[in-house]
C-alpha cells in the first residue's frame, strides 16, 4: 500500500538493473519528433558516446568530461543521463545551461517533452502542477532543475547529480561553485559531475577540468594497417613532418596566385592515416565503419583515478568536403586579419581550444622596394584609391603618417615625421595632396587641441576606444532599417568653438589586430620603404598583447598595452581604420564572447 502511494519508493527498493544505461535507454526511451533522430534511443550510430556513457555509470568515476565538435550527441549524452539517472540511480539532479533563459528555451522546446515521455519517470510525476515547472520537476524525495551559470543558481542546493553544458560559455569560476553543489554526496561516496562543451579558449574552466581527466581521444580502425589512430582533421606524416595527414586534398587545387579552389580541395578530399600513409576516401561507407571500429585511445595515465575525459571531432558524423570548405573560407579570411572563422572551425569542428597566437612577436620591418627620400610627394603609387593622413596628438607636437591605399586593400606608406605645428601639418597634407576630410586627427590625449585643429583646417576627429565593438543602426525608421555591429562608430556631432565636428569612435584592439597581421603578412600586402627611420621602427612595437581576466565575463581576454612610446602604431592602427570605414579594406566579424549562445544539440 505504501509503495503504491509513493511511486517513487518503489524505484529504491528495486534490484538494481546491471545493463549498460544506453541499452535501458534504448528500451524505455522514445526521442520526440523535436529531436534530429526521433524514435527509440539508439547508439549504435554514435558509438563514440558509448565510452561517455559508461564512465557515467561507472561508481568510481565522480566527473566526466567531454569535448566534442558541435551536433555529435554532447548534449544527448546529458539527457540521456538525467533520464536514466531519474529512474534508475535517483537524487537531486541540476543541469546548469548558459543562461536560465537557454535553460527554459531547451526544456520547453525539446527536453522536457522526452524526458516526461518516459513510462518510468511519469509514473512518478507528481499531481500537483506547481511542482512541475518548464524547468523543474519536484518528485518528493529528489528534484530536477535546469537552470542558468550564475552565482544565485550554483550556490542555492546540495546536489547528487551536476550537469554543466557549453561550459566554455560560463563566466570563469563558476564550475568551481557547481562542483560545490555535490559536496555532500560526495563524502557519501555517490556523487557524478557531467561536464560538456565544444572546444573553448585555452587555460580555461573548462579545458582545466578535460585536462585533469585521463584525455580519450576517439580513434578508428585504418582499413590498411588495422591499427588505431586519433582521428583528426589535421596531423603531419610520422615518417615526414613536413607533409601532412589526416584530411588532405590533391596539389592541383591550389591555383597559380596561391588561392585555393574550394570545388576541386572538396572534389579529392580524403583521410590519410600518419603512420602507415594509407588513404580513406570520403563516403557515407568510411564513416559507418569508422563508428563500427572505432575507439579511445588513452593519451594520460597520470591523472587522479576519479576523472574521466573524452574528446572527438566532426569527423565521427560530418562529411570531409563539407570541413574542407569551412576550413578553407576560414584560413582564407584569417590571411587579410579576420580569425574569427578559423576560432569557429577549431573550437566547434575540431573540439579544441582556440590557443591565441602570441601577438608579442617581433615583426622585422622589410622594405618594399622603394625609398622615400627623393619621391614625389604627389605622384599616385599603381591603381591608388585614397590617401590618408593621421595624426597623433602630444601636448606640444604632433606625429603624423601619410598611406596611400589601393582598391584591393594592400597600401604603402609615404610619410612619416614627428611635427612641431598644425600648421606645418597642414602644409604636409597639401603636399602630398590629402584631401582635408581625409586627414585624421586622434583627439584622446588633448581633445581640446585635436578640435580646434579640426574645426580650423576641416580635418576629422578620431578617438580610439576599449570597446570591441559598436552597435550602429543603418537606414533607421525606414523598411530597410538594420542594426549592425562593427569596429568604428557613428559619427558623433561634437560642438567646439561654434563649429560642429564630426568624431569617430574606434575599436582599437581588434583594429590593432588586423594591423598586426598585415605587417605579418597575412593578408594584402603593406608596403614600408627601404630607408624607413628608427623612431618609426621602434614605435610600430610600442605595443605588446599581454593576457588578463576580464571583471565582468571572468574570462581570459588578451590587450594590446603599451611598452614605450607607440605613436606610429597608432598612427597605422588609425589608417586602417579609415580604410575599413571606406570599404577599401574588408571589416573583421567583431569578437563578442561574453554574448555568444550555442543551442544544445
Amino acid at each position: 500500500m505504501i509503495a503504491e502511494s509513493f511511486p517513487t519508493w518503489r524505484i529504491g527498493w528495486k534490484k538494481p538493473d546491471r545493463r549498460p544505461n544506453y541499452q535501458w535507454l534504448k528500451e524505455n526511451w522514445i526521442l520526440p519528433p523535436s529531436y534530429a533522430q526521433p524514435g527509440p534511443f539508439d547508439i549504435s550510430t554514435s558509438r563514440h558516446l558509448i565510452r561517455p556513457f559508461e564512465a557515467v555509470q561507472a561508481d568510481h568515476i565522480r566527473e566526466a568530461t567531454c569535448c566534442g565538435a558541435i551536433q555529435t550527441g554532447k548534449t544527448l549524452w546529458i539527457e540521456g543521463s538525467a533520464v536514466w539517472a531519474t529512474c534508475m540511480s535517483p537524487g537531486p539532479i541540476m543541469w546548469t545551461l548558459q543562461t536560465d533563459d537557454d535553460a527554459r528555451e531547451h526544456c520547453e522546446q525539446r527536453f522536457m517533452q522526452a524526458y516526461r515521455s518516459v513510462p518510468q519517470i511519469k509514473a512518478m510525476l507528481p499531481e500537483d502542477r506547481h511542482k512541475k515547472q518548464t524547468a523543474a520537476v519536484y518528485f518528493g524525495p529528489f528534484f530536477l532543475e535546469v537552470n542558468g551559470a550564475n552565482l544565485n543558481n550554483l550556490q542555492r542546493v546540495s546536489v547528487r547529480w551536476k550537469f554543466n553544458s557549453e561550459v566554455w560559455l560560463w563566466k570563469q569560476g563558476l564550475l568551481s561553485h557547481g562542483r560545490g553543489r555535490v559536496s555532500a554526496f560526495e563524502k557519501a561516496g555517490n556523487s557524478k559531475i557531467l561536464n560538456e562543451s565544444q572546444g573553448g579558449t585555452a587555460g580555461d574552466d573548462f579545458h582545466e577540468a578535460w585536462d585533469a581527466g585521463d584525455q580519450n581521444v576517439w580513434s578508428i580502425r585504418c582499413f590498411g594497417c588495422k591499427e588505431l589512430t586519433p582521428l583528426v582533421f589535421a596531423t603531419r606524416m610520422a615518417a615526414d613532418p613536413e607533409k601532412q595527414a589526416g584530411v588532405v586534398w590533391n596539389p592541383d587545387a591550389k591555383r597559380t596566385d596561391g588561392t585555393w579552389n574550394v570545388g576541386r580541395a572538396v572534389e579529392t578530399c580524403r583521410w590519410v592515416r600518419p603512420q602507415c600513409g594509407h588513404e580513406h576516401e570520403n563516403s557515407a561507407k568510411t564513416r559507418a565503419l569508422w563508428n563500427e571500429t572505432g575507439d579511445y585511445i588513452r593519451q594520460r595515465f597520470d591523472n587522479a583515478p576519479d576523472k574521466a575525459s573524452f574528446r572527438w571531432e566532426a569527423l565521427v558524423a560530418r562529411d570531409m568536403g563539407a570541413l574542407v570548405s569551412q576550413f578553407l573560407e576560414a584560413r582564407k579570411a584569417q590571411k587579410i586579419g579576420m580569425p574569427q572563422q578559423m576560432m569557429d572551425f577549431t573550437r566547434q569542428r575540431r573540439a579544441l581550444p582556440w590557443v591565441e597566437e602570441d601577438l608579442s612577436e617581433k615583426i622585422l620591418l622589410k622594405g618594399a622596394g622603394y625609398l622615400l627620400h627623393g619621391m614625389d610627394p604627389k605622384a599616385k603609387i599603381e591603381n591608388e584609391a585614397q590617401r590618408f593622413m593621421t595624426i597623433d596628438r602630444q601636448r606640444d607636437h604632433f606625429w603624423c603618417v601619410v598611406r596611400a591605399w589601393r582598391n584591393d586593400g594592400s597600401s604603402r606608406k609615404l610619410f612619416f615625421s614627428r611635427v612641431n605645428t598644425a600648421d606645418q601639418l597642414e602644409e604636409i597634407r597639401i603636399l602630398f595632396n590629402v584631401e582635408p576630410q581625409l586627414t585624421f586627427e586622434d583627439s584622446g590625449y588633448f581633445p581640446e587641441g585635436a578640435y580646434t585643429d579640426c574645426a580650423r583646417f576641416g580635418w576629422t576627429a578620431l578617438k580610439g576606444s576599449g570597446d570591441n565593438f559598436f552597435a550602429v543602426v543603418k537606414n533607421k525608421g525606414t523598411k530597410a532599417e538594420t542594426k549592425l555591429k562593427r569596429l568604428w562608430s557613428d559619427a558623433t556631432k561634437v560642438q567646439h568653438n561654434g563649429v560642429i565636428l564630426p568624431l569617430f569612435h574606434w575599436a582599437s584592439d581588434p583594429i590593432k589586430d588586423v594591423l598586426h597581421n598585415l605587417r605579418a603578412g597575412r593578408g594584402v600586402k603593406w608596403e614600408t620603404p627601404d630607408d624607413v627611420t628608427p623612431d618609426y621602427t621602434s614605435q610600430i612595437d610600442g605595443e605588446k598583447k599581454r593576457s588578463f581576466v576580464n571583471k565582468k565575463t571572468g574570462r581570459p581576454e588578451f590587450r594590446w598595452q603599451k611598452t614605450r612610446a607607440n605613436h606610429a602604431l597608432d598612427l597605422e592602427a588609425m589608417q586602417v581604420c579609415v580604410a575599413m570605414m571606406l570599404a577599401i579594406l574588408t571589416a573583421p566579424a567583431p569578437k563578442e564572447p561574453e554574448t555568444v549562445t550555442n543551442k544544445p544539440e
